[in-house]
């Protein structure tokens, strides 16, 4: 069972990296495709049952998208600070 759980959250952390490099490639063409992960890297990065590789992973993958958003991450501020 342990096992399984760390397949799964390296999954997460892979998934979290790919939506990183895609927002860095697409992001600036496809801003609004991008808020969905930006919400859902926010609620990684809160959720205190996550691993913390996959917190690392989620800020990372936030950083690049909220950079790309630009004024489009400001409704997400709260939920970061929070």
């Amino acid at each position: 069972m342990e096992e399984e759980e760390e397949e799964q959250a390296i999954n997460r952390q892979t998934a979290l990296y790919s939506f990183k490099l895609l927002c860095r490639s697409f992001g600036s063409d496809h801003q609004e495709a991008f808020v969905p992960v930006l919400n859902r890297a926010v609620e990684i990065i809160v959720s205190p049952e996550e691993e913390k590789n996959v917190i690392g992973s989620g800020l990372l993958c936030m950083a690049e998208v909220a950079s790309t958003l630009k004024a489009l991450a400001i409704p997400q501020l709260p939920r970061w600070l929070d």
